[in-house]
């Protein structure tokens, strides 16, 4: 799977359906540093994982935006770790706000996601979504199966949620 820091203190989003059953999580960064991962939140109903990495300094991060902002026809740009094509990059557009699927994997029902025209493969899920400023607008969930081959992706307004009621609960991490 894939994922994004949110935060400098070493906070990183990913989906809940990519860590779950997992007996031990490591992350790699770009410049291949791996880190151990200590789980730190689970969204039940979202499938938003809150890892942390611990870092002597702190940690660059992306800025999330107000999903709610979002226009249909956005470009919009992703960054995916698949086993088939490792860090890709790939471009698309917003077709869809507000649409309303059964996530398989997670086993939930959600109807706020955002759907793209980005194809994703089996690694792709807790990728970041990102508006053409470079900022986080949502984390890559779930693929279509029909001939569309659309994918989605949970809105960042929900990630804000999640970091902001982990940071309230721990401050020391703000």
């Amino acid at each position: 799977g894939a994922g994004v820091i949110i935060h400098p203190s070493g906070i990183i989003v990913t989906n809940t359906h990519t860590i779950m059953n997992a007996n031990r999580i490591a992350v790699a960064l770009q410049d291949q540093t791996a880190f151990p991962v200590k789980v730190i939140r689970v969204v039940n109903g979202m499938d938003i994982a809150l890892l942390k990495i611990e870092s002597p300094q702190p940690l660059p991060y992306v800025p999330i935006a107000n999903s709610d902002a979002l226009k249909l026809g956005e470009e919009i740009l992703t960054i995916g770790s698949s086993a088939l094509m490792r860090q890709t990059i790939s471009g698309g557009k917003i077709i869809g706000l507000g649409v309303s699927r059964n996530l398989e994997a997670a086993g939930i029902r959600r109807t706020d996601l955002i759907q793209t025209t980005v194809n994703l493969y089996q690694g792709d899920s807790g990728g970041p979504l990102f508006n053409q400023k470079g900022e986080l607008i949502g984390m890559m969930t779930a693929k279509e199966m029909d001939a569309d081959h659309s994918s989605f992706a949970v809105p960042s307004n929900r990630i804000t949620e999640a970091l902001r009621d982990y940071l309230k609960e721990f401050p020391e991490n703000d």
